[in-house]
Parts: C-alpha cells; sequence; structure tokens
C-alpha cells in the first residue's frame, strides 16, 4: 500500500535534453568536416598510421654542416627541385640530347676537273659513191672484188673500145693536116703572099682538130672506169656483158667506200653548240672497242627542224682501215676548266621542291640542304657544282633527316677530323648558309 503511493519514475529523458542532443548534431557534423578538411590541406599525412614516412619540408631539407656542401635531398634521396643539377631545364636538355639522330659525314674538298661534252654519235665514211660509166659501151671485164681495197685510179670495169681507137686516129691525122695548113699560111702572111683571113681560117681549122683528138682520147679512155679514190669495193653488181650507158639509170660498176678519215659524226643540243668550234679537238670512242683523237671538221650551222639539234663531224684518222662504217660511237670533247666535287651517287638527294642535292652539316650539327648541278657520271662517282670549296657531306643517314634538323655526327676517318660536331670546320657551309 505504502508501494502504491510512491510516484512512478519514468526511464525518458527530460525534455530538454532530448532537444539539445538533436539540435547539436548538426553542428557536430560540419565541425568534423571541418577538422578533416583543415588537417587534409596541412599535407602531414600518416600512412598505415605511422608518421615516420612523413616528408619535411623543403627549408628542413638542407643540410649546411656538410662536408661537400651537396644540394639538399628529400628522405627518398631524390634532389630538390629548388636546386641541383637535377633541375627541370637540365632534365629536358638531357633528354633532348639523348634523342639526337646520329649521322655519319665526311669532308668533300673542291677539285679542278675539265668539263667533257659527251655526244652520241656513229661512225660514217667520208664518202660513198656508185661508180658509173661516163661513156656508153658494154663491159667486156670486171676487175677488183667485193670488200677488197681499191687504189685511187684503179680500173674496175673495162668497157668495149669499138671504133674509138679509129677515130682517135682520124682526129690525129686531120690535126696533122690542119696544123701544117696554118704554119704554112702563117709564114706566107709574114712576107705578104696570104691574106690576113686566110690565116685566121686555117688557125680555126687548126684548133677544131685540136679538139677532136682530146676528144677522142678522152671517149677513149672512158671506156676503163677508175677508182675515183682509195676505197673498199662494197658493192660490185656489173657483170661482164652489161650495157653501161650514161644515159641508163641503175647501171652502175661498183659501189665505193672511202674510209680514211672516218667521220665520227653526232648531234649536238642547241643548249651546247656555242661551245663547240672548228678545229677543236677531241677523241672518239667506238662500240668496236677503238679509241681515237680526232678534230672537229664541220659544224652545221641550222638545226634540224625535228630534233633542234645540230650535226657535227669529227674526222679521225683510220689508214688502217680498222674502224668500220656505221658503228655507234661516243665523241668526248674537253672544255673549259671548273671546279666541282666527285661524290657517290648514293649521296645525293631530293628535297621537298624536287629538287637535286645533298644535305650537309652547318654550323652547330644543324642539317642543311644544298642544291647542285650534275656535271658528269663517270664510273667512279658524278661530279657536281654548286657547292662551297669545303663542305661536310652526310654519307649516311641522309634520308632520314631534315633540312634544320640537329644532329649527332660521326665523322668519317678519311677526313682526319674528330667525332662529333663541335669538331667540325665547315667554313663553305656556314658561308653558304649566310648567302
Amino acid at each position: 500500500m505504502s508501494n502504491q503511493n510512491k510516484p512512478t519514475q519514468s526511464k525518458t529523458p527530460p525534455p530538454s535534453r532530448k532537444s539539445f542532443v538533436s539540435g547539436n548534431s548538426s553542428l557536430l557534423a560540419v565541425f568534423i568536416l571541418g577538422f578533416i578538411a583543415v588537417w587534409m590541406l596541412s599535407g602531414d599525412i600518416v600512412v598505415g598510421g605511422s608518421d615516420t614516412d612523413k616528408v619535411p619540408p623543403i627549408a628542413s631539407q638542407e643540410t649546411p654542416n656538410s662536408a661537400q656542401d651537396s644540394a639538399p635531398v628529400s628522405a627518398s634521396g631524390a634532389y630538390s627541385i629548388a636546386s641541383g643539377p637535377s633541375t627541370q631545364a637540365d632534365t629536358q636538355k638531357t633528354a633532348k640530347v639523348k634523342k639526337l639522330f646520329t649521322v655519319r659525314a665526311r669532308l668533300f674538298i673542291s677539285r679542278p676537273r675539265r668539263e667533257i661534252l659527251h655526244i652520241r654519235a656513229r661512225s660514217q665514211a667520208d664518202a660513198s659513191v656508185e661508180v658509173r660509166a661516163e661513156t656508153s659501151g658494154r663491159i667486156v671485164k670486171v676487175l677488183g672484188r667485193k670488200g677488197e681495197l681499191a687504189k685511187q685510179g684503179t680500173v674496175l670495169c673495162k668497157l668495149d673500145e669499138g671504133a674509138r681507137q679509129a677515130t682517135l686516129a682520124q682526129a690525129t691525122a686531120l690535126l696533122a693536116q690542119t696544123k701544117s695548113d696554118y704554119f704554112a699560111a702563117a709564114k706566107l702572111s709574114k712576107r705578104g703572099f696570104s691574106a690576113k683571113l686566110n690565116v685566121n681560117a686555117k688557125k680555126a681549122a687548126y684548133n677544131g682538130a685540136m679538139a677532136s683528138v682530146k676528144k677522142a682520147r678522152i671517149d677513149l679512155e672512158h671506156t676503163s672506169i677508175r677508182a675515183p679514190f682509195t676505197g673498199i669495193i662494197e658493192e660490185q653488181s656489173a657483170k661482164v656483158g652489161d650495157y653501161l650507158s650514161v644515159l641508163a639509170a641503175g647501171k652502175t660498176c661498183a659501189k665505193l667506200v672511202k674510209l680514211h678519215p672516218l667521220l665520227i659524226v653526232g648531234d649536238v643540243s642547241e643548249r651546247n653548240i656555242a661551245k663547240l668550234s672548228v678545229g677543236q679537238k677531241g677523241r672518239a670512242e667506238l662500240v668496236t672497242g677503238e679509241k681515237v683523237p680526232g678534230q672537229i671538221r664541220f659544224i652545221s650551222p641550222s638545226a634540224k627542224v625535228e630534233t633542234r639539234t645540230f650535226r657535227v663531224e669529227l674526222e679521225v684518222d683510220n689508214k688502217d682501215l680498222k674502224m668500220r662504217n656505221g658503228v655507234t660511237s661516243d665523241i668526248y670533247v674537253p672544255l673549259k676548266s671548273t671546279s666541282g666535287h666527285q661524290i657517290s651517287p648514293a649521296y645525293l638527294t631530293l628535297n621537298d621542291a624536287g629538287e637535286v642535292g645533298v644535305r650537309s652539316i652547318g654550323k652547330g650539327g644543324i642539317v642543311r640542304f644544298l642544291p647542285v648541278k650534275i656535271l658528269e657520271q663517270g664510273k667512279v662517282g658524278v661530279w657536281v657544282a654548286g657547292l662551297p670549296k669545303k663542305i661536310v657531306i652526310i654519307t649516311t643517314g641522309n634520308d632520314y633527316v631534315v633540312d634544320g634538323q640537329k644532329v649527332q655526327v660521326v665523322m668519317d676517318k678519311r677526313t682526319k677530323l674528330k667525332r662529333g660536331t663541335n669538331n667540325i670546320k665547315n667554313r663553305g657551309a656556314a658561308k653558304h648558309e649566310r648567302s
């Protein structure tokens, strides 16, 4: 009963306390988030619950008491960003040096060279004629054979004389009579026993008789068809019994070819024709192996309409007649002396504009493209012009670099220069760059 009169205790907290906790929970959360944010911005991060791995501030990395006064290092052993050889600029420079492309180069020095004009040509006989009859008659004898050498004046064909001997004898007798009449009339005229008119008539008859004798003698001589010059009988179409006439076309005794002197004939372009003159020395090389000196004998004054080229004839000695007609040949004519560089064709390259040139090493190991003009291509190499007197040309790797690129250079031992770009004395290339 007494227990019933005691007031009952409630387990719920008082209303004032409950409202305090619920009202300040949001403030507590904001406070915690702010603390975390400040802690993260401070940079003191503890990994794994330990603060032994924290990186000390930059100022704490200085070691002024070091015996060697070395650069400050971090706890991990790296150089400081603020100072020391491992700065960002040095790192980039080291990386750039490592990325330089290596090429091989060689020093070339210009040499005097005599320009030679090369002309494609062919051998040609000095003369090639068809020997024809100068009087009519039937062939009674054929002398000489095809392929034989016929000297000048040699009888090739003999015609029937016919009545030519009798005609010559008649003309000779008439000449003797008119001669006697003329001299007798001349003596009488001097004494006054003969008129001047009579003397002139006798003289005219005498001159006519002499002409008849000369004509008969020439006609008789033409029965022997002779070689007009020393040459090779290329064709012998005449046969015994053939009738030859001055008026008959197509009938010849023989075809004769003159091989001494021999001509080497070629065509020269209008660009090079001004470099040649009559009497200029040259040499000819035939595909049959002969190499002979010669002299320019003829230069055509007019160009061929189709090709715009000029005919040039080089006369060469062929006394032994070993060189033949119509053989492919080459003419080489030395011109004025010029200077140039003799290089391998492998060193030539093209730029973006399609120009032929070489890539050289300029000041500081910079690649420079220099255009060239090809003068001559020989067995050893090509002669080029347009380069400085002294120039360092890239011999290996020229197709993998571009103009203006900095490269690492390994010099060829034949240049007697040390390795590297600092010892390259390429004054010619530097001068060309300034120009």
